[in-house]
């Protein structure tokens, strides 16, 4: 079973670092298009990872392939990856939300 990705730039980078061969960067809706029907017109394709602001591209045309598809490949949907300046901390604003002050400056 194959794994094929598409993706940002900067997530398509990771998976492809991380082994993955099937690894397209979409970074305008042609191009996720194309990827996508590349991908449907492979065989042996058994998991499609997407970011979503890639699938946002193109909701239409993966919702028509999702009701067409059957079970296989399975599709999943991850967020893209976040610049380290942008990541949110899950913990600090837990305790920002309970104290209502950031006391992690």
């Amino acid at each position: 079973m194959k794994i094929a990705v598409i993706a940002d730039g900067d997530s398509a980078i990771g998976f492809a670092l991380s082994g993955v061969r099937h690894v397209f960067a979409a970074d305008n809706p042609a191009s996720a298009r194309k990827y996508l029907q590349w991908v449907r017109d492979s065989p042996g394709i058994g998991v499609v990872i997407i970011t979503d602001n890639v699938a946002d591209m193109i909701e239409e045309e993966l919702k028509e392939w999702k009701r067409e598809k059957g079970p296989y490949p399975v599709v999943i949907q991850v967020p893209p990856r976040v610049p380290r300046g942008e990541r949110k901390d899950p913990i600090r604003d837990m305790v920002r939300r309970a104290l209502g002050v950031d006391i992690m400056k």
